[in-house]
């Protein structure tokens, strides 16, 4: 078994992996906008504010090795891609 990735892989159907597209754009683009806003925010108030893009790119680098990505639980938890039962 792989260290970073299981050798069984769970059921994948067009569902599952149009939710996983969805989250990983919602993450890039949050990812996206953080970076350019810190690097305006350094331009025109203070120069500190690059410290928010190191955050950002250490985050993304140690999801990419662990696969754990706290915006990614964030929305498991608010119910991004959870499908609604209708009874």
């Amino acid at each position: 078994m792989h260290l970073l990735y299981p050798l069984k892989t769970p059921p994948y159907n067009n569902r599952n992996i149009i939710i996983a597209t969805m989250k990983n754009r919602i993450v890039h683009g949050v990812a996206g906008l953080f970076i350019v806003m810190s690097l305006l925010l350094a331009h025109f108030v203070n120069i500190n504010w690059l410290w928010m893009t190191v955050f950002v790119g250490l985050n993304l680098f140690q999801s990419s090795i662990t696969c754990f990505c706290p915006l990614e639980k964030i929305l498991d938890y608010v119910g991004v891609g959870k499908e609604e039962k209708n009874n």
